[in-house]
């Protein structure tokens, strides 16, 4: 469900990045996150939440490279608002602020509903089982 829309945002976040601030480069961090994962991070308290948006593979992280190659680590970036505001234009959420109050300025994620009413849709849509 993501995936069309996470791509558009790379092509055209990528295409607003050449205009604005040329050399500079968005890519994929990370799409679906395990559950495995996901427990780790909040272990390391990089989360707050046990379940969240990655699970479903409806959110993604991205990370700006500068045109020397180097990961841009500061989110407050502008690039990442480029990146950001395609995403919004396109149903997204960004900013995403963490329930600490922190902006999650590498992370977009679907927008016009929230994980739980996504989780009922899901009980009440169960997925085939696999032949």
């Amino acid at each position: 469900m993501f995936q069309p829309i996470w791509r558009r945002v790379l092509a055209d976040g990528q295409a607003a990045l050449d205009a604005q601030h040329p050399g500079s480069k968005v890519v994929t961090a990370e799409t679906f996150r395990s559950q495995e994962d996901q427990d780790k991070d909040l272990a390391a308290g990089l989360t707050l939440v046990r379940i969240g948006w990655h699970q479903y593979g409806l959110a993604a992280d991205f990370r700006i490279i500068d045109p020397l190659g180097v990961y841009v680590e500061d989110g407050a970036d502008p690039r990442y608002a480029v990146v950001g505001g395609i995403a919004a234009k396109l149903g997204c959420h960004y900013p995403v602020i963490l329930s600490h109050g922190r902006p999650d300025y590498d992370h977009v994620q679907m927008g016009g509903f929230t994980l739980v009413q996504y989780q009922t849709w899901l009980k009440a849509h169960p997925l085939p089982e696999a032949a």
